[in-house]
């Protein structure tokens, strides 16, 4: 059974089981002769319900035993259809969902030239470099296999942007067709090394748990037995991604696992500069170097294609500054699909490089949305571009450079007016709920006076508090770093947390059972009105709130869940499981008061049952879903964004102006992110664009200029922008400039902390210190140490660890509670453990002076308490 209809399954059967729990109960006290007189002839058939019932409740419980537990056998048929569902996830996430949507690929497809994958040529110049043997020129995909086959491992290297994922991507569509039609060839796996140096572990195991998550779903006894069977082949990219103090580890454990499976083929990418610094090698024994673009290069690849690119060709012999803008192969291509047919004259000769640049990306998007709005009329050009230009903007603002739907709130809106509009829209719906069920219970208890009054009361309270708390950010869920953090893993998650969930709701069901039997025993005996004082009334109802409280006691079940980006889900798929998991516990806790109350007091009192039990569902995923909706309906009206939204995006794709990778979608390229975000919004009424997203200058060395700015009044702002910035500037860029700025929040954060003690409350001062310098000049602490900077990483390292021994040894500022959970955030946060990890590493540098001083530095946070227990956390 698929995960998804598995957890589906269990979903239904909480409901289920739910109503059993409350039907037991109700028919124990029946079976207890609690009943009016002229029911007491049908006692009989109390016992064989209850038998029935109690009967039912234990065959759902192995039901859902078994539910939980089926799982994929490892028999030889099962392990070949899991084998052949990973070969499909690895095609469908990296073959199918980037290259063969790369600009380059596509440029082929739409040249009529790639007839055949073998004979695919690259535009780039690439050398394969042996011990012992002259270096010789590799051009096609069909060479890289033969080079794979013949050495067994190969190591990939080039400068950023040269081509070289795009190269492993077709070797990797090569083996998978190979693994097809070979079962016993290895299965050709991407990882991205990035991740490994979170846990450390051996690259045996750190590969098994990369296959068990989300990108590949393998039950994790397969995936060891596949390892250590050599039935995985890694493809591992971006060794240059890796931390740079944990760079020569992971070059360690790359060649530790080769040293222990010698016959498995093994392949690294990775940027030269990073590869070349190591001072040991990964020891594989053939090198593919992957050159920059040459004019020698791009001139016979453009006299390949023919006459349709001639005119470029004109250009660039007419005008040789043009070659500053072919710098890449991505620039490359785009040139080719934009001036197919063109004059050297469209090209624009004479123009500044700026000028020219954005020509070819406006004449590319024309290009590429004239071709597919006339398949679909729905989404002019002009519409487009503009949808594309917001869509950008908003993912400048939080510098992201993939887009989910579900990052939708209000928190995208225009206007602080349209979003305090989504707020309060969002929020009514719960004061109805509550006030709608709290006001008939209290108006059937108390007539219908005060019932409407204390609904009334109850419902305003509740819309007003979600409303003023939510602020204008209401997404699926919150965490750090602003990571996506979705309602989209639900259903597979409730597998993983029914059984404890279950119990414990089934556990406080009975001791609230057990709570109102007493009370009612009492009431019924002393009561001349039976009907009410019945002990099925009081009990029954103690057990529905008990299984109520212990469903919600265990969120797991129904709250909003981590998520990886990209994942696996259909875009907007978790906007879609967020939606059923309302749904059902609405369902699980609606109908079961409903029931309760119905025996109570008649119809009237079954809606307020419906009525809470819905608003606890809407405190869950309700509200967040209303909001997305509102918002999007907003945009759409306002003109900044298709009401069929998924729908466009799709049409983005087919354009080639953007691809998705599970439910993400992004710009094909940086480039392309950076020409929307700067555009301006034509065709929007000003009215709806001012004082919303602002155009950004995503530029590497504009943004840096922006976060310095933004430094000064939003420093977690400028955190988030300077790691965004970081890949694409030099470390002599970068770094520089991103040590003042840590600096001088270091220097803030000092004076903040030596001033006269606190006259406020604590909670003020833990805040206080939260929107402070603090955390980001922890984060930017970091980014300077991962930029393998040759002085400044080290310097940031120690003036990281000096900012942590500086807040330890003001303890006392922080010995209120508020203040002693920020020390802790401080001391378990990402940054700060990094940094720990570098001042480890540098105590045994080859500099004598830098050993001495990490050495000392350590000293003294061990001197202060705080290292021994800390260290030995993350070593």
């Amino acid at each position: 059974m698929r995960p998804g209809r598995r957890a589906t399954g269990i979903l239904l059967l909480v409901v289920m089981a739910n109503f059993v729990a409350v039907l037991i109960g109700i028919t124990t006290n029946i079976a207890t002769e609690v009943l009016p007189d002229k029911w007491e002839s049908h006692l009989w058939i109390s016992w064989p319900t209850l038998a029935t019932l109690v009967l039912l409740a234990i065959v759902l419980a192995v039901r859902m035993h078994q539910l939980s537990n089926q799982g994929p056998s490892t028999s030889s048929e099962r392990l070949e259809n899991i084998r052949e569902a990973l070969v499909k996830q690895v095609w469908r996430i990296w073959v199918a969902g980037i290259l063969e949507k790369s600009i380059y690929r596509q440029v082929y497809i739409d040249l009529d030239l790639e007839t055949s994958v073998d004979t695919q040529v690259y535009p780039w110049h690439s050398l394969v470099e042996t011990p012992g043997h002259t270096a010789v020129n590799l051009s096609s995909g069909s060479d890289l296999v033969n080079a794979l086959e013949e050495h067994g491992s190969l190591l990939i290297i080039g400068a950023a942007g040269a081509g070289k994922t795009t190269m492993l991507l077709d070797l990797a569509k090569h083996l998978l067709d190979a693994a097809r039609s070979d079962k016993d060839k290895p299965i050709p796996v991407v990882f991205q090394l990035a991740s490994w140096a979170v846990t450390r572990k051996p690259l045996a195991e750190w590969l098994a748990d990369e296959l068990v998550g989300d990108w590949y779903g393998v039950r994790r006894e397969v995936a060891e037995k596949w390892i250590h069977e050599e039935m995985i082949l890694p493809l591992l990219d971006g060794l240059d991604e890796v931390v740079s103090v944990h760079r020569p580890a992971c070059a360690k454990a790359i060649r530790d696992f080769r040293n222990s499976f010698r016959l498995l083929p093994l392949v690294v990418c990775s940027r030269a500069a990073e590869n070349d610094a190591l001072e040991v090698g990964l020891d594989l024994p053939v090198t593919i170097r992957v050159q920059p673009l040459t004019r020698e290069k791009v001139n016979d690849y453009l006299r390949r294609i023919g006459n349709s690119v001639a005119g470029v060709d004109e250009a660039l012999q007419a005008d040789p500054t043009l070659w500053e803008l072919l710098n890449n192969p991505f620039i490359l291509s785009l040139t080719i699909s934009a001036y197919q047919g063109s004059k050297a004259g469209d090209i624009g000769l004479g123009d500044s490089l700026d000028e020219r640049r954005h020509r070819l990306f406006e004449t590319f998007i024309k290009r590429a949305l004239r071709r597919k709005s006339n398949v679909n009329k729905e989404f002019s050009s002009e519409h487009a571009v503009r949808w594309l230009s917001y869509l950008a903007r908003g993912l400048g603002q939080r510098f992201e450079q993939v887009f989910y739907v579900e990052f939708i709130n209000a928190s995208w809106l225009p206007s602080a007016s349209s979003r305090r509009s989504a707020i309060v829209l969002s929020a009514l719906p719960a004061g109805v709920f509550t006030g709608l069920g709290s006001g008939i219970v209290f108006g059937l208890m108390y007539g219908s006076l005060a019932g409407f009054i204390i609904g009334s009361v109850f419902g305003i309270s509740v819309s007003l508090t979600m409303a003023l708390g939510s602020g204008t950010d209401v997404p699926f869920a919150e965490g750090p770093n602003r990571q996506m953090r979705v309602a989209s893993q639900v259903a597979s998650q409730v597998a993983e947390w029914w059984i404890p969930a279950l119990a414990l709701s089934g556990i406080i069901g009975f001791i609230f059972f057990v709570i109102g039997l007493v009370p009612g025993l009492l009431f019924g005996a002393f009561s001349s009105e039976p009907f009410l004082s019945a002990l099925w009334l009081i009990s029954g109802f103690a057990g529905a709130v008990g299984i109520v409280l212990g469903l919600l006691i265990s969120a797991p079940l129904f709250q909003t869940l981590d998520s990886t980006a990209p994942n696996n889900l259909p875009p907007g798929g978790s906007i879609r499981v967020a939606a059923w998991s309302t749904v059902l516990m609405s369902a699980s806790v609606a109908l079961p008061t409903a029931i309760i109350f119905a025996w109570w007091h008649g119809i009237a009192a079954a809606v307020a049952g419906i009525g809470l039990g819905a608003a606890v569902a809407y405190l869950g995923n309700g509200r967040a879903y209303v909001q997305y909706w509102v918002t999007r309906v907003y945009l759409a009206r306002f003109r900044l964004a298709p009401l069929r939204l998924l729908d466009f995006l799709e049409f983005t794709t087919t354009a080639m102006i953007t691809f998705r990778i599970g439910g993400g979608y992004f710009f094909h390229h940086r480039l392309l992110l950076e020409h929307f975000s700067r555009l301006p919004l034509t065709g929007v009424p000003e009215k709806y664009i001012s004082g919303g997203l602002p155009g950004i200058d995503l530029r590497p060395k504009q943004l840096l200029e922006y976060a310095m700015k933004l430094a000064e009044h939003s420093p977690s702002d400028a955190a988030r922008a300077l790691a965004f910035v970081a890949p694409e500037l030099h470390p002599e860029e970068f770094a520089p400039v991103a040590f003042e700025i840590a600096s001088s929040m270091s220097a803030a954060v000092s004076r903040r902390l030596n001033r006269s003690r606190m006259s406020h409350s604590s909670i003020d001062h833990f805040y206080a210190l939260e929107r402070s310098e603090v955390f980001a000049a922890m984060a930017i602490y970091g980014l300077v140490v991962r930029s393998n900077h040759a002085e400044l990483g080290f310097a940031a390292a120690m003036r990281g660890g000096e900012l942590i021994n500086g807040l330890i040894e003001r303890r006392e500022t922080f010995e209120t509670p508020d203040g002693g959970r920020l020390l802790y955030r401080l001391t378990a946060d990402g940054s700060a453990i990094e940094t720990i990890r570098a001042i480890t590493e540098f105590s045994e540098d080859e500099d004598p002076q830098r050993t001495a001083r990490a050495k000392e530095l350590l000293a003294k946070l061990a001197a202060n308490g705080f290292s021994t227990e800390f260290l030995d956390r993350i070593n």
